[in-house]
């Protein structure tokens, strides 16, 4: 199996256990709401099958990302996944967002949620499970480096969050009114740390990044070993496709090579750098000058 197939396994993997256990924890969110006529449940139910959303996302960009390159997409369609990313990044944004509301409101009229016992049993169940969740996306996002995935992971984490606050405000908001608000907003700020984070991230990605130093270092190791001398490996510009890299650099040979010698040279360092790196190179030569010569 392609790592690439294999990274799509297990993304889809992870996708649909985050969907069956958002349908899950709003099925018993939604019977026990009905039971105890607990209009917060209910409206916590639906808030966990619209979580579910991002896992959808998360399986669609999976799906288009691991699609060959063809001619309308010459380098892949690897960053669907950023799009991905992004999209959940904004999702967290507006949850955090939201979070700040109700937390100023809950500080301003100091109101302590009142839940009967089942809802307090389920509403911690949620804690525990949306935890399990994403200490799940974040180690399956740590086998497959996916961006999206780890954005998955704090969306559940922050469902986790929410509803950590919410219990605490049910048992320590008679003591202090505002620990409710108080403690959404601590929450809120967490969340959209981890937004802005992502966001951050993945928008530099797309816009593109600059080559990370030990990369350069590593590129011209390997071409000075191939050339067995300094050909002053240098202007180097690599485009991240997520699934596929491109890289492109400049080196300079001695310029009484014939031009037969001087391509075969730069076609060795090339699958060097292709195999090594795993990155599809691209050299443009310059003769080897000497200074009275520039």
């Amino acid at each position: 199996m392609s790592k690439s197939a294999q990274k799509k396994r297990w993304l889809t993997a992870a996708g649909v256990l985050s969907i069956g256990v958002n349908v899950l924890l709003f099925l018993v969110k939604y019977f026990v709401g009905l039971e105890d006529d607990s209009l917060a449940l209910i409206a916590d139910a639906w808030h966990t099958l619209s979580d579910s959303l991002s896992s959808v996302i998360l399986l669609i960009c999976v799906r288009i990302a691991a699609k060959p390159a063809d001619g309308d997409h010459p380098f892949g369609h690897g960053r669907a996944e950023l799009l991905a990313s992004l999209t959940i990044g904004g999702m967290l944004l507006a949850v955090g967002l939201s979070l700040v509301v109700q937390g100023a409101e809950a500080i301003y009229s100091h109101d302590v949620p009142d839940y009967s016992n089942w809802a307090i049993r389920v509403t911690l169940a949620s804690v525990l499970m949306k935890e399990i969740m994403a200490q799940v996306s974040f180690w399956v996002a740590g086998k497959t480096d996916s961006q999206a995935l780890r954005a998955d992971g704090w969306h559940h984490r922050s469902d986790a969050m929410t509803s950590l606050a919410v219990l605490a405000g049910i048992y320590l908001g008679k003591y202090f009114p505002w620990l409710d608000g108080v403690m959404a907003l601590g929450v809120a700020a967490i969340i959209l740390y981890s937004a802005v984070k992502i966001l951050k991230e993945n928008i530099h990605h797309f816009l593109g990044l600059d080559v990370d130093p030990e990369w350069v270092h590593k590129a011209k190791e390997i071409c000075n070993r191939v050339a067995q001398t300094d050909v002053d490996a240098h202007h180097m510009h690599v485009h991240d496709y997520v699934h596929h890299r491109e890289m492109t650099l400049h080196v300079r040979l001695p310029k009484h090579l014939s031009l037969i010698e001087a391509h075969d040279l730069v076609t060795e360092m090339e699958v060097a750098l292709t195999q090594e790196l795993a990155v599809e190179t691209t050299i443009h030569m310059e003769p080897y000058l000497s200074k009275a010569e520039e």
